[in-house]
């Protein structure tokens, strides 16, 4: 069975289900913060992370995933683009993009 994709006006890719466990932090600033992959494309990530140290609309940061016992790094300028608030009081979801340099 195919996996299920999304179109979006966002996204110049198409878009597909994830489920990572993700780490993510600012360049340059001490932090390890989690996240929850929501979809990817080749070209933009989405994914819920804690309310209180969300990162920022305009901000670059760094993320990587969790694939068995190692966290491998994601490729190229990852650029925080929206940031729309759930249904809770402690979890948001950011809407990123990905330039590959």
């Amino acid at each position: 069975m195919a996996t299920p994709r999304f179109d979006s006006e966002r996204r110049i890719a198409p878009r597909q289900i994830a489920d990572d466990i993700i780490r993510w932090k600012r360049p340059g600033k001490i932090e390890d913060n989690k996240g929850w992959t929501v979809d990817r494309s080749d070209t933009g990530i989405g994914f819920y992370t804690d309310l209180r140290v969300a990162p920022q609309v305009g901000d670059v940061i760094h993320l990587r995933r969790l694939d068995g016992d190692s966290w491998i790094p994601f490729d190229g300028k990852i650029t925080v683009r929206r940031a729309t608030p759930t249904s809770t009081d402690e979890l948001i979801t950011i809407g990123c993009s990905i330039d590959q340099a």
